[in-house]
Order: structure tokens, then C-alpha cells, then sequence
């Protein structure tokens, strides 16, 4: 899954209007492909909601892999709600 969020991050940061940062922490381990599909689909509308609605300029994703339990952080400079 890592993969395609890294893929994802350089094609945005490729048009030079944004900058992104994708960072690891533990050792990476497949989950089940239906939570990493889920887990996918919500970091892709977390990821278009910055750039769309947001304006972010700078978007970092966190993946943070514990034995038994995964967390996936994503954060912007985006305006935020109103």
C-alpha cells in the first residue's frame, strides 16, 4: 500500500505546485487486502479533499507500523473547516 500512497505523492509534488512527504516508521507488513483498499480510498479522499477544498500546499503522510496495529497519519497546511 505504501507503494501506490508513494506514487500518488510524487505525481502531485511532479507539477511543482506542492510539496509532499511520506514518511515510515517500523517494518512494514501486508495487511488484509480489504483494510488496505479501505485504508487506501480514505487517504485518496483525505489527499484530493487538501488539494481541492483545502488549497494545502504541503501535504505529509505518516504510516506507522507496530506489530498488531497500524496508523496512517495525513496532514496539511489547508485552511481547514470554516
Amino acid at each position: 500500500m505504501h507503494e501506490a500512497i508513494a506514487n500518488e505523492l510524487k505525481i502531485l509534488q511532479n507539477t511543482g505546485q506542492y510539496q509532499t512527504l511520506l514518511r515510515i516508521n517500523g517494518e512494514s507488513y501486508k495487511l488484509e487486502p480489504q483494510k488496505e483498499m479501505v485504508l487506501f480510498r480514505i487517504f485518496q479522499e483525505a489527499f484530493h479533499n487538501a488539494v481541492k477544498h483545502a488549497k494545502a500546499k504541503n501535504i505529509n503522510v505518516q504510516m506507522i507500523y507496530v506489530p498488531g496495529k497500524f496508523k496512517l497519519m495525513i496532514s496539511d497546511d489547508g485552511v481547514g473547516l470554516i
